[in-house]
């Protein structure tokens, strides 16, 4: 199959799994639907970033891509309640640990609230059409080859960072962000040969992603003051935080794993 033809294909899927999380986070807003709908979003931003620029640039594509990264960025803040509220419940009777979830859960309630207009703004959207003729194979292998090249230069610039300091939480997210960016290009054209960076990238955005979790909670305990009232459960992150940075020290031999990659075709 072509690449013009993976890419429709692709873009077809990634609209239709879109709308129908959509619909099923507008009929129950779940921490699992949540979930969902960002990955969608995140697959489907991947993919326009692929196109090339005189489709991207278009004015309904870029409408549709501005009303997604909304979306996306309102449900930020409802899921690290959830992941918050997953880590914390039930680990603590203090009466100051109560009133937090509580509180967090109004907080919920309240973005979750904004997002569902988000939603609803997207779905009247539609997506955009995208024409095979409109696009060009050699256009769109030198695009999604810049993209992987870019993310590889900014893994390998930041993990000397993070390995040598893992307090480092922003580059540490980042560096998800980018693994996950990474990850969902390479899959739009799997070959064998970006297939083990394709699964590393995977790994490391398991990983960091759980990492992050526990960053968030820590986070929340700090500016509600509840450092000492959740200090056996932010013990208990911090022990598994440790083992998880380990995991990713031991696999992150940038110079052996990753190397340019040549997306197949």
């Amino acid at each position: 199959m072509s690449k013009i033809l993976q890419l429709l294909k692709s873009y077809r899927k990634a609209n239709t799994e879109l709308f129908s999380r959509l619909e099923k986070f507008q009929n129950n807003p779940t921490p699992n639907e949540v979930h969902d709908l960002r990955t969608s979003l995140r697959r489907l931003e991947a993919i326009i970033d692929v196109l090339p620029k005189g489709v991207r640039k278009r004015k309904k594509v870029k409408a549709y891509l501005s009303a997604c990264r909304k979306l996306f960025r309102s449900t930020t803040a409802v899921r690290d309640i959830d992941v918050v509220y997953q880590n914390v419940q039930g680990h603590s009777n203090s009466p100051k640990v109560l009133v937090a979830i509580s509180t967090i859960q109004l907080e919920r309630n309240q973005q979750v609230s904004n997002s569902l207009q988000l939603a609803e703004s997207v779905r009247k959207m539609k997506s955009p059409k995208i024409r095979k003729s409109a696009l060009s194979s050699k256009e769109i292998s030198k695009r999604s080859d810049k993209i992987v090249q870019k993310l590889l230069a900014k893994l390998q610039e930041e993990l000397p960072v993070v390995i040598g300091d893992f307090r480092r939480i922003r580059e540490l997210h980042d560096m998800r962000k980018e693994c996950k960016k990474l990850r969902y290009t390479l899959e739009l054209f799997p070959s064998e040969d970006n297939a083990r960076l394709t699964g590393l990238m995977k790994d490391w955005q398991s990983l960091l992603g759980a990492i992050r979790d526990i960053d968030i909670t820590q986070q929340f305990a700090e500016e509600k003051g509840l450092l000492e009232d959740l200090e056996e459960v932010l013990m208990s992150l911090r022990i598994s935080r440790d083992k998880m940075l380990g995991t990713f020290r031991s696999t992150a031999k940038l110079e052996e794993q990753i190397v340019p990659a040549k997306l197949g075709g």
